[in-house]
């Protein structure tokens, strides 16, 4: 678990002639951003190279090679390897027996005695939250946890020759045995054995890097070559791919460029991951002893990723009763209604905001009552809270968690009374809380991977006990999963179903008053809506009202009543009406049109088709 301060930075913003003007007292919060999540801001992928002889960790710019910090981590004790998760980067120290933990932005010391005890740790790999540690002297691989660096099995893998490298391919782990001239395969969640031969007649293995189904090898002595083998079967591919080297030991890929460190040469060389062929062969130079390497690379480009979820509607004003958020998709300007059923009791304005900046969720960060504003940078991936009394609001800007993560819902997933964000790496399918341990008092907790073919569509609350669940639908084959938590702890995964593509999920809400959550959909095709009546993960009814017209668009779930059921609230796209229909407790009652917004206000967060639109 990781706990955060930071000091606050407001967003600008431009208050409208006609409310309020913004408060602008702040107030003290809680959060370390950087200290989790902060990937390096450059457009290139970055190159940390352990420099073996020199006790340190250098940072160079992998498309040129030039030196962003040669001294990026001094003071270490013949370091021998690395692993980057998200901000965290931890390297192994042979000389003391440790890994330490580093902010990887910065280079500062997160934990430098992370986890001791070990027999010179050559080797490290990240699985998820699991971190493997290979005991040189010991013969055996340790697992540990990521997080906390506790121990999970000292011995997940045992048996072994003087295990150098590791490697993972899914839930494969391969293992570089120096003395044995092998690699082993083994399975990554049990430490079974799959083939502890899995590549034989190696000289001195020592580094291990995965691009694809092809498995690069270093040969450290004798061979002074890289080897290519088939990840699947061991099969040798070309067994000399790159060949006249000087001791190689580090192996790194950055797209189809392979690096390569050469111990005795001082260098790191620069290889066609394809052919083998020399790209630069003096990429860096003039290092000390330099080893195992790791590259940090902006995974989408140099833009970060806004993904789709659904969030409920807020109450703004605290009077029990959700209102509507409105925004101006062409000025960025930002409205509340605030409701009694389907009546507007006042139309107030908040702010103008720069239309780099989405709402992306809503909840009740501070325990108050009072619905508050999460919003993203679609540019620099920054993220704010408005802490909202109404329609005054303060903000507060906190730096990007990385192009790598992206919100991805907004609960109170530990029924504690305080909004939680949920976080998605959208290039390793990771997904991560912070959980409000006290109003903008943070902590971060690792919850589970999934495969990026699932959607974390929302929460929902099936079982009524306060507790929300995740809701996953798989963008292939249509199935509908859940995920019930306790904590950051999986409890249950539970299919709920299937649906075929033309249906989307549109919004969540208690529409039966039973205090369950239901799942409601639409179909993008013909207009049609149906509600999925939730019993625990059981579909005890299903309500299918008449079509509707696609000119229509279901674009929230609010209680505007305030009695513990949803309506939901359409928006007509082109002549702006806007209509309620409520619950009578076994179908919708569809109400007329109660009012207008021009098409270029927009209710928030906006759901069109099922997706939040970025």
């Amino acid at each position: 678990m990781t706990t955060y301060t930071q000091a606050h930075r407001p967003i600008a913003l431009t208050t409208p002639s006609n409310s309020r003007p913004l408060s602008r007292a702040f107030c003290t919060l809680l959060m370390a951003i950087a200290a989790v999540w902060a990937m390096p801001r450059s457009a290139s992928a970055q190159l940390y190279v352990v420099q073996t002889a020199a006790n340190s960790v250098g940072l160079y710019n992998a498309a040129t090679g030039a030196a962003i910090n040669a001294n990026f981590i001094t003071g270490l004790n013949v370091p021998t390897a690395l692993a980057l998760s998200a901000n965290n980067l931890f390297v192994a120290n042979g000389g003391s027996g440790t890994v330490g933990e580093y902010n990887a932005t910065t280079g500062a010391a997160i934990n430098a005695n992370f986890i001791t005890g070990l027999n010179v740790g050559f080797g490290l790999a990240l699985s998820g939250n699991n971190l493997f540690v290979p005991n040189f002297f010991g013969g055996t691989v340790g697992e540990y946890n990521a997080t906390t660096g506790a121990l999970i099995n000292a011995n997940f893998i045992t048996g072994l020759n003087e295990p150098y490298g590791l490697a993972l391919s899914g839930n494969n782990l391969f293992v570089a045995n120096f003395s044995g001239g092998t690699v082993g395969e083994y399975n990554a969640t049990t430490g079974a054995p799959i083939n502890t031969n899995f590549i034989t007649g190696l000289n001195r293995p020592v580094g291990l890097a995965l691009s694809g189904n092809n498995l690069f090898v270093a040969n450290f002595y004798g061979g002074t070559t890289i080897g290519e083998y088939n990840a699947t079967t061991g099969a040798p591919i070309n067994a000399n791919f790159i060949t006249g080297l000087s001791f190689p030991a580090g192996l790194a890929l950055s797209g189809n460029n392979l690096f390569v460190s050469k111990y005795a040469s001082k260098t790191i060389s620069e290889y066609d991951a394809s052919t083998g062929a020399a790209i630069n062969a003096n990429f860096i130079t003039g290092l000390n002893g330099p080893g195992k390497l790791v590259v940090a690379s902006p995974p989408m480009g140099t833009s970060p990723v806004i993904l789709p979820f659904i969030s409920y509607s807020g109450d703004f004003n605290a009077d029990g009763k959700e209102d509507i958020l409105w925004r101006n998709i062409q000025t960025g300007e930002v409205r509340i209604w605030d409701m009694n059923g389907s009546a507007i009791l006042s139309n107030e304005g908040v702010a103008t905001v720069g239309l780099d900046w989405k709402i992306v969720g809503i909840g009740d960060f501070d325990g108050t009552g009072f619905s508050d504003i999460l919003w993203e940078n679609a540019n620099d991936g920054s993220f704010a809270i408005w802490t909202m009394r109404g329609d005054s609001a303060v903000s507060q800007q906190y730096p990007s968690p990385g192009y790598q993560w992206s919100i991805t819902g907004v609960a109170d997933l530990d029924h504690n009374g305080l909004a939680d964000i949920l976080w998605r790496n959208v290039v390793t399918g990771d997904v991560q809380v912070w959980s409000s341990v006290s109003p903008f008092n943070f902590s971060s907790e690792f919850i589970g991977t999934a495969s990026l073919d699932w959607n974390l569509v929302g929460t929902a609350d099936l079982f009524g006990d306060g507790f929300p669940e995740l809701i996953w639908r798989n963008q292939n084959t249509g199935e509908v999963r859940a995920w019930r938590l306790r904590g950051d702890v999986i409890i249950a995964n539970v299919s709920l179903g299937f649906a075929s593509p033309d249906w989307e999920i549109v919004g969540f809400g208690d529409f039966t008053g039973a205090k369950r959550q239901n799942i409601l959909w639409r179909n993008t095709a013909d207009g049609s809506v149906d509600t999925w009546i939730m019993n625990g993960f059981t579909i005890v009814g299903q309500w299918s009202p008449s079509a509707v017209s696609l000119d229509w668009q279901i674009q929230a779930t609010p209680d505007v009543n305030g009695n513990g059921v949803n309506s939901i609230l359409w928006s007509n796209v082109i002549t702006g009406q806007q209509a309620i229909w409520t619950s009578n407790g076994s179908t919708f009652a569809p109400g007329a049109p109660f009012a207008a917004a021009p098409p270029a206000w927009v209710a928030q967060p906006e759901v069109i088709n099922g997706n939040l639109t970025p």
